[in-house]
């Protein structure tokens, strides 16, 4: 028989390299796993979620429509962003999105609406309004009539509505039936060109407006 050769110093030492590499490696996984869980429960991430959701949404409505995402503009020394824009000949669609849970409660010319989870409220901004700000300043911007600019909001998530959506708010789904089923053209193909560009140039995302943005939501919640 031969006996076995009992591992030397180098590989014992190797060894211990390498399960203390897998472990590492295990809670790096591990801890990377958990904040990213603890993000997506935070306001920022449900945000991102919502967004993403309706972005993959809107690619349904194919060709002769210019999407655009996550534009900043600074207002009156005051920053704002608008989650999506759908350009097309038949207008430019804002669309404020909430990814929300529970009981929604809230009317068109409410300035607050109320979000219910269980016997707990939470007041948050009407969303039509503060999507009307962002009608006004596109089409004061872009240089045509309130008219060309469709404001619209979408909830996300398993948002209820016991008394009915106001006008101007769906779920994803619904979000896409009600731009399809806008068929009056408002512009031609060389404003929607124009208007994009204007757009791209004007909410480019940068550092400036992330800072103002921050201070602004800072000033705004505490």
């Amino acid at each position: 028989m031969f006996e076995a050769t009992p591992p030397s110093e180098e590989s014992r030492v190797m060894t211990w390299l390498i399960l203390l590499v897998v472990v590492g490696l295990a809670a790096k996984l591990f801890l990377s796993a958990k904040l990213f869980i603890t993000w997506l429960d935070s306001a920022k991430g449900k945000g991102k979620l919502g967004e993403l959701v309706v972005s993959n949404r809107l690619k349904e409505l194919g060709p002769g429509h210019d999407i655009l995402g996550d534009l900043t503009f600074v207002i009156d020394g005051e920053s704002t962003q608008i989650d999506h824009v759908v350009l097309s000949t038949r207008g430019v669609f804002v669309i404020e999105t909430k990814n929300y849970q529970g009981k929604i409660f809230g009317k068109a010319h409410e300035p607050q609406w109320t979000q219910r989870l269980g016997r707990t409220s939470f007041k948050f901004q009407n969303p039509i309004r503060q999507n009307y700000r962002h009608r006004k300043f596109l089409a004061e911007k872009c240089g045509v009539k309130e008219e060309a600019i469709v404001a619209l909001v979408v909830f996300t998530g398993k948002a209820d509505f016991p008394k009915g959506m106001p006008e101007g708010v769906f779920h994803p789904k619904a979000l896409v039936k009600a731009i399809r089923e806008t068929t009056d053209a408002k512009l031609n193909n060389a404003q929607v060109h124009t208007i994009r560009r204007t757009l791209e140039e004007l909410g480019t995302t940068t550092r400036d407006k992330t800072a103002i943005h921050l201070e602004n939501l800072k000033a705004r919640h505490g």
